[in-house]
């Protein structure tokens, strides 16, 4: 869990910023920066007023207010009030919708300087079918028109509202029928996506995903293999391993379309028979240059990890209970009562007597401790945004640096993008994106073979508490008189292992954890280091009224370095990872590039009133390619 507080200045939107940025994207950013004040010279008017319901008169929020031919617009408040500054002078279709209610226009003409009053008072609709999706068409569609499933994530209201911090946290639970396969409370984790379930067992249940047109990286598990999700996805299904989709800012997205099942293949091909994720990003708005400022602090914590971890049942050591060496952890005779062990090994270690953990504490010799930790986050946000009706733009920068609920999970990322969208005419325009993404990553789940942290306390064995009565050191195992574990008799499997007894100011890694102590993880690093550059092109042309067509040209490439470093085991007292008890080094990076290309054709023709035709064609071409070095020793 995440506990943020947050100021921001000059508007709704958020962004970071950050100091560290490519020498070739801060010349583009400043190229652009010194024309801004050219840009908002224009001085438009004001136009306000109140959206109400038609029935109930109450006033309505989340009204999407604006001017289509102007690209600007706004949501109503809680009281129904609007605002949109700087609109150009002349006259203009003023519109409000959503969902749920008919979208109404008014005709408004505004002066320069002046402000102008509308008030709208709208009806509710039982079914909205007239919502404008981007989808594969050229330019706009109605839902109506394409046939398919579609839902619409408004994330710019969102992220005004809500901090979210990977694109994992917009989606999850805010589209019916979409599915995180696992959800990992580390920092910098996602995981694999299904929509409406399996689909495929060749292609494979990963939807295709597309920013402002173009195809991008869809991959999941990315890092280190870290023994719970590994680079080709094919063990599990992630959730501890990094994410494609995650490297997105939330914050730089206007509205995310999901196309649903195997009816978006009919308009992305065969691949995109699990669903598509459309991106769309913000672009600029007419008027003069806006800038904002978003700064964020908070904590990440577990929230009642007590709770969570819940009450923990085991039997004493004993021969007959758990076998002999040969037979570790096997069950050999249901233990009896009076010889259960009732536990909770968070409140074990913490030093408290609870009705989850009613009989002992640890004896750790640095005292009693919090097996999870309040880790810091911090994220700064910077942007503006503006231009004519010829010339828009949008700039932002965002720098995140965070701690998740271990201290070594660490995560530090900086996203900057560029979208300029330029008129030349009604019938050509074209629009310039350009992002780039830079992120190194320390996970949670850090060990190969051997699980994590929270792996140690989920699965805690009572026969590992050495201080508990029950636990003695008879033939039942335990300490000795010493405080040291006495040597095996008869092949007795004891409360624990001399290896990993505790000593003076160490801790003993069989102290109720399942196999070493969590804090041994602290000196595995999993590492991903990485850095991605998006950009594209978009040319869109219309021929009078029957012929409107689009082109777009886009490449995605990344760069990583995944590291892997077990420090030896042998040598330390405890001996935390026999599996790798000499070390062990990985170290990956794969290179990848994703070039896109599609051109699409839609001709209309209208015999009168009532009838309309509509005929689209098109073609795509992706190419994707992936150079991989890898080492291990």
């Amino acid at each position: 869990m995440t506990w943020w507080s947050s100021f921001k200045l000059g508007g709704a939107m958020q962004t970071r910023f950050r100091f560290r940025v490519l020498s070739a994207f801060g010349a583009l950013v400043t190229a652009l920066l010194l024309v801004v004040p050219s840009l908002g010279a224009q001085q438009g008017g004001t136009v306000t007023g109140r959206v109400t319901d038609a029935s109930t008169l109450e006033p309505i929020a989340a009204v999407q207010v604006f001017i289509s031919a102007l690209d600007l617009g706004g949501l109503s408040q809680q009281n129904g009030r609007y605002l949109l500054q700087n609109v150009p002078a002349g006259t203009h279709t003023l519109s409000v919708s959503r969902i749920g209610y008919r979208t109404v226009e008014a005709q408004i003409t505004v002066g320069g300087g002046a402000t102008v009053e509308q008030n709208f008072s709208v009806a509710e609709e039982a079914l909205q079918l007239d919502a404008i999706v981007v989808t594969g068409t050229v330019g706009g569609t109605q839902r109506r028109s394409i046939g398919n499933a579609v839902t619409v994530v408004d994330a710019a209201a969102i992220t005004a509202q809500v901090p979210i911090t990977s694109m994992q946290q917009m989606l999850a639970a805010r589209t019916p029928g979409l599915n995180f396969t696992r959800s990992s409370g580390g920092l910098g984790t996602g995981s694999s996506i299904n929509i409406r379930g399996f689909s495929s067992i060749l292609i494979g249940n990963q939807p295709l995903i597309y920013v402002d047109g173009i195809r991008v990286d869809n991959s999941f598990g990315l890092g280190p293999e870290n023994g719970y999700s590994d680079n080709a996805g094919s063990r599990d299904s992630g959730g501890s391993g990094g994410s494609a989709l995650d490297d997105i800012n939330p914050e730089d997205i206007e509205s995310i379309e999901i196309i649903k099942g195997p009816a978006a293949a009919t308009l992305y091909g065969t691949e995109a028979s699990a669903g598509v994720i459309q991106i769309i990003t913000k672009r600029g708005a007419v008027g003069a240059p806006e800038f904002t400022m978003t700064a964020r602090v908070g904590t990440n914590y577990m929230v009642h990890p007590a709770r969570t971890i819940g009450h923990q049942f085991g039997c004493r050591a004993g021969r007959n209970y758990y076998g002999t060496p040969s037979g570790w952890n096997r069950r050999e005779d249901d233990c009896p009562e009076a010889e259960l062990i009732k536990f909770n090994i968070y409140d074990y270690h913490a030093g408290l007597i609870t009705e989850r953990n009613p009989d002992v504490v640890a004896a750790n010799p640095t005292g009693p401790r919090d097996l999870f930790s309040n880790g810091f986050s911090q994220s700064y946000n910077l942007g503006v945004t503006g231009g004519t009706e010829t010339v828009r733009y949008f700039i932002a920068g965002d720098w995140r640096d965070a701690t998740g609920i271990v201290p070594w999970n660490t995560q530090d990322r900086i996203n900057l993008r560029t979208n300029v969208d330029i008129v030349f005419s009604d019938d050509f325009s074209v629009s310039f994106r350009g992002a780039y993404q830079e992120g190194n990553t320390r996970y949670t789940f850090a060990h190969p073979y051997q699980g994590g942290a929270y792996t140690e306390m989920v699965y805690a064995q009572s026969q590992h508490l050495i201080n508990h009565p029950l636990n003695d050191s008879t033939a039942t195992g335990g300490l000795n008189g010493d405080g040291l574990c006495p040597a095996d008799v008869n092949g007795v499997i004891r409360a624990c292992d001399p290896a990993h007894a505790p000593t003076a100011g160490v801790r003993g890694d069989a102290d109720g954890f399942f196999e070493r102590d969590p804090d041994h993880y602290s000196t595995v690093e999993s590492i991903r280091d990485y850095s991605r550059f998006t950009t594209s092109v978009t040319a869109q042309h219309s021929l009078g009224d029957w012929l409107n067509q689009r082109l777009v040209l886009g490449i995605d490439n990344s760069w990583t370095e995944n590291s892997l470093l077990v420090p030896r085991s042998v040598g330390i007292p405890t001996f935390p990872f026999p599996y790798t008890s000499d070390g062990e080094i990985q170290l990956s990076q794969p290179i990848s590039t994703r070039f896109s290309f599609d051109y699409n054709a839609s001709g209309v023709y209208e015999p009168n009133a009532t009838w309309q035709f509509v005929t689209s064609a098109g073609v795509q071409f992706n190419r994707s390619q992936t150079n991989r070095i890898e080492s291990i020793g």
